[in-house]
C-alpha cells in the first residue's frame, strides 16, 4: 500500500485571498496555490479540502463583493 497519511478522515477549510481572479479567466493557469494546498493536505491523508476564495480584491468595490461571496460560501458550507 505504501505511505499513508495519518490525518485521514478529516476535512479542511482553506481561505485564500488574491487581488486578481485566479479561479477562472486569463490567470487560471497561474493558480499554483490551490493545487499545492491539495497536494500537501493529500500527503498527510486529508483528501477533503474545501477552498473558500476571496479573490479580485484589487479595488474597494471588488473587495466588498469578494468578501460577500466568500461569506455566502462559508454560510453554505457550514449551514
Amino acid at each position: 500500500e505504501g505511505l499513508k497519511g495519518l490525518a485521514g478522515g478529516r476535512k479542511v477549510y482553506v481561505v485564500v485571498s488574491s487581488g486578481s481572479v485566479f479561479s477562472e479567466g486569463p490567470y487560471a493557469s497561474l493558480d499554483h496555490m490551490i493545487p499545492w494546498f491539495k497536494s500537501v493536505f493529500g500527503f498527510i491523508g486529508i483528501s477533503e479540502v474545501e477552498i473558500i476564495r476571496v479573490e479580485g480584491t484589487n479595488t474597494p468595490e471588488a473587495a466588498a463583493n469578494a468578501i460577500s461571496r466568500a461569506k455566502a460560501q462559508v454560510d453554505k458550507l457550514l449551514g
